[in-house]
């Protein structure tokens, strides 16, 4: 259902790498009053779009696109787990493996916008992690941005979760922190 969306996208950024055309076709789809631009909003922040325009055939692309996603929630969870502490790596695939195979991934293999979102959330815990433990910030903004390039619609109750993760993070480091002193 999104080949349609990821086709328009394509030939709309190379008609702008060939013409200079910016990628909006009409005052319709730049203000997002019609049906394409409602949807092609979930498109425009796909970070694999060049990787799409390597194959003739998108559907081909967004096969290969859903496999590496898989592929990247496993290692992005793998990274959670262990900021989070966890030093097992026998532990560390086995759940990652279980994050990428869990029930809301399967639902989102068929959505990308979401799928994508899903691959890269892993990240942004890990990133309150380190900073909390090593005070780097800079690559919590890098993921903040990623993520919403990736999907606006899914922004909103990502942060909503963030502050719920940072308190307990933050009561649980400073535990730790406190218990070693």
């Amino acid at each position: 259902e999104y080949n349609i969306f990821y086709k328009e996208w394509i030939r709309l950024l190379k008609d702008f790498i060939r013409t200079g055309q910016l990628p909006f076709y009409s005052w319709y789809k730049f203000l997002g009053s019609d049906f394409y631009s409602s949807a092609n909003i979930f498109v425009t922040g796909d970070v694999f779009v060049p990787l799409l325009m390597l194959f003739r055939d998108v559907s081909k692309g967004l096969m290969v696109e859903s496999i590496l996603l898989i592929y990247i929630s496993s290692f992005t969870f793998r990274y959670f787990l262990s900021s989070f502490g966890i030093k097992d790596n026998w532990n560390k695939a086995l759940i990652s493996i279980i994050y990428a195979f869990s029930g809301i991934a399967v639902l989102y293999y068929g959505n990308y916008m979401f799928h994508r979102f899903y691959a890269f959330m892993p990240l942004l815990f890990a990133c309150v992690e380190d900073y909390l433990q090593r005070d780097k910030v800079l690559f919590f903004s890098i993921v903040v941005a990623l993520l919403f390039i990736t999907s606006i619609y899914f922004l909103f109750p990502t942060s909503l979760f963030l502050i719920i993760y940072f308190v307990f993070a933050y009561l649980r480091n400073g535990n730790a922190v406190n218990e070693y002193n």
